[in-house]
């Protein structure tokens, strides 16, 4: 399956997602053979999936495939689609299911890059409820966990920066924005001169 993963993983590259998903199919019914539809493997070849339906805008698929993959289990390589799947339940206004996924995921990863974007998830619910000074804490310990000069760090600094706004703290918030925009332009940079 390492084959067809590295093949779709190329595809994906160049945006050709059909054939990664033909591949990934492929190399899941591997996994499913050599390793069983309940090993950690076939959670990782779903959790492949999801990632691409996640790419695609195939929110549907996306949430199918990293429910599945959650279901077989609680890992490092599932923190991803516990996010997704929190975040979708904030999206459809499930701030409960929200809170109890985004809580499994912090379980798992207490610290580090997946604990930034999960704690940040964990402030914008805190924030949903009402709770703006959770919400604070959430995005202060998501900074502390988020890689500096991150999109990540760049993306908590103006979620932060949109709580301060609504709390009247408009100087406090221009500060947080102004942190973020030189990293968002580093971004637009690696990304414009990667494609010229």
């Amino acid at each position: 399956h390492e084959i067809l993963d590295s093949a779709a993983a190329a595809y994906l590259t160049t945006r050709k997602y059909d054939a990664a998903q033909q591949l990934l199919e492929n190399s899941l019914t591997i996994r499913a053979q050599t390793s069983g539809d309940h090993s950690s493997a076939y959670a990782v070849g779903l959790m492949k999936l999801g990632d691409l339906s996640a790419r695609r805008g195939k929110v549907d698929d996306a949430v199918a495939f990293y429910t599945k993959a959650i279901s077989l289990g609680d890992t490092p390589e599932t923190v991803p689609g516990l996010i997704y799947l929190s975040i979708n339940s904030l999206a459809t206004k499930d701030k409960i299911a929200a809170e109890g996924v985004i809580d499994r995921a912090l379980a798992i990863a207490p610290a580090g890059k997946l604990a930034g974007r999960a704690l940040t998830v964990k402030g914008n619910i805190a924030a949903a409820n009402g709770l703006a000074g959770i919400a604070e804490l959430d995005y202060l310990q998501a900074l502390a966990q988020d890689p500096p000069d991150s999109p990540q760090a760049a993306l908590t600094m103006e979620t932060y920066a949109r709580l301060l706004t609504d709390q009247n703290r408009a100087g406090e918030a221009q500060a947080m924005l102004d942190r973020a925009k030189p990293i968002r332009q580093a971004s637009i940079d690696r990304i414009t001169t990667h494609f010229t």
